[in-house]
């Protein structure tokens, strides 16, 4: 996904998704707001908010949207369908579809659909803005930057289980000096992702599987 490996042919324009719940509109907000006072991309570019809850969610978040044209709402099934175990839902009163990390994580990459950019940034709603993020910020020799963390004895053991995911990062793991960070925001490449998410399971969505190695293997 990350451009070490894809160039891009000119500086194109990136859009912007963000997931987000019910919990978190009031971060939402801020989040959107930051962007407005901050700027972000060109300032033209498509904000997608995506919703990774129930219906009920999608009257709530219209209070919590700054009025922009750049930002759009989608709710999850929209992008995709979401199979996990059904459980009774209070609110929507019927059986509806679990949504967690997991989901959230899958909707990431389906958000890919509704993008029409080659990239895509994805962060997510408690990230605030404290600057302008520019494309010069994201593209170093037209390769999308990604965040370097040092490998010292604080993470040592949770980079050793992200290395679990890759065999072939596990014969060289004692000769890393830095790993590739697992939270947003990421650039994301729209035709990869697309190429890559009819061959996930979503099975492999499981709270019993591997927190750490699932994530690391989705970015």
């Amino acid at each position: 996904i990350y451009s070490r490996e894809t160039r891009m042919e000119i500086t194109s324009s990136f859009e912007t998704v963000i997931l987000t719940y019910r919990h978190d509109l009031h971060k939402l907000q801020r989040c959107l707001q930051s962007i407005i006072q901050n700027g972000l991309g060109h300032n033209t570019e498509p904000v997608h908010i995506v919703v990774n809850d129930h219906e009920p969610c999608m009257v709530e978040i219209k209070y919590f949207i700054p009025h922009d044209p750049r930002f759009r709402v989608w709710h999850y099934t929209e992008l995709d369908e979401w199979t996990r175990p059904k459980f009774w839902c209070k609110e929507s009163r019927d059986w509806s579809n679990l949504l967690d990390w997991h989901s959230q994580q899958w909707f990431k990459l389906a958000a890919s659909k509704i993008v029409s950019s080659e990239w895509y940034l994805l962060i997510d709603s408690d990230i605030v803005l404290q600057k302008p993020i520019r494309h010069t910020d994201m593209f170093r020799d037209n390769r999308a930057c990604y965040k370097q963390i040092p490998i010292d004895f604080t993470n040592l053991t949770h980079v050793t289980q992200l290395s679990n995911a890759y065999s072939h990062w596990n014969d060289t793991i004692n000769d890393q000096k830095y790993f590739m960070s697992d939270h947003t925001p990421f650039i994301m490449h729209t035709k990869t992702v697309k190429e890559m998410l009819p061959k996930i399971d979503q099975n492999l969505f499981h709270p019993l599987n591997d927190k750490l190695t699932l994530e690391f293997f989705l970015w």
